[in-house]
């Protein structure tokens, strides 16, 4: 299925993941490079991370090895905001039948580079809430509980409800938070205006969301995780006995993780953009919208 700007309407559960299919195998270069380009800093730093830190006959890291973590997360978190960025314009230009580049997306990234990265810290402290509210919640009842003489029991039972909330509230969140960057990208909204957008979109559809959010991450990690399981076998295997592992090898590791995460990342954003446009075309008709600037462009 190949979505162009005369095929704008709702879509199924089942068409939005085709339909990302289709739109990655149209625009695959451009999207893996773009996605590669955007994550290779940060892994090449975290591979210089691991490789100081994997030492022989110390227990103590480096002296030099926190200063080049902390940058390695620093740039690892800009390579994500850019890249999902980045991958956020490819996919609306290619679902709306525009021409898709990777220099086009890079700077679209970098062009919103700060409000990405302030509108995903508040989606990630937004998504902690949940967990810190019932732990906080467990952590005073429990003990009050259990000074009144309630006993374990009840502590046990408020313990697990708090837990169970957080379960239950942590992907109604993630479901309103699911257009945070399609937002800041294709509206160029800010951080908070894009926070209310995103909540408004999602509204009545939290279950369908959560659906497509949770196929699109396992399909996107699995393959990476799957990497993972090999390469710490592999270091079992043909290790050097010491408990350490060579730098070839964690050089090797990485550079495989990274190309599949590349690989795999660009279908998890297609998903989340079809996602944003399917909700738009449901609240807002934005199908009919675009019609009718088609129609007033002819004339």
């Amino acid at each position: 299925m190949v979505l162009t700007q005369t095929q704008l309407r709702p879509m199924s559960f089942g068409e939005i993941l085709d339909g990302t299919f289709s739109l990655y195998r149209r625009h695959f270069f451009a999207m893996f490079g773009a996605a590669l380009i955007a994550f290779i800093p940060g892994w090449l730093l975290y591979a210089a991370v691991m490789a100081r830190v994997s030492w022989v006959d110390s227990q103590v890291p480096p002296p030099d090895a926190l200063p080049i973590a902390l940058l390695a997360g620093l740039v690892g978190i800009v390579g994500f905001a850019l890249a999902m960025g980045a991958l956020t314009w490819q996919v609306s230009r290619a679902y709306l039948g525009e021409p898709v580049s990777i220099g086009d997306a890079l700077g679209s990234g970098f062009g919103r580079i700060l409000a990405l990265l302030v509108v995903l810290f508040l989606a990630y402290l937004a998504l902690l809430g949940p967990t810190v509210l019932a732990g906080a919640v467990a952590a005073i009842l429990i003990p009050t509980l259990a000074a009144t003489g309630a006993g374990i029991i009840v502590g046990g039972v408020v313990g697990f409800l708090a837990v169970a909330v957080a379960l239950v509230l942590t992907p109604i969140v993630a479901s309103g938070l699911f257009a945070v960057v399609p937002a800041v990208i294709v509206e160029r909204k800010g951080p908070i205006a894009a926070l209310r957008r995103s909540w408004a979109l999602s509204k009545g559809a939290w279950l369908r969301i959560m659906g497509v959010l949770g196929v699109s991450w396992l399909i996107a990690i699995m393959p990476s995780f799957a990497v993972g399981i090999v390469g710490g076998i592999g270091a079992v295997l043909f290790g050097s006995g010491t408990g350490t592992v060579s730098t070839v090898h964690l050089y090797v590791q990485q550079g495989l993780s990274s190309v599949v995460w590349a690989l795999t990342f660009p279908f998890l954003i297609g998903c989340t953009v079809l996602q944003y446009y399917d909700r738009r075309i449901r609240q807002e008709g934005y199908d009919l919208e675009v019609a009718a600037e088609s129609l007033a462009a002819v004339d």
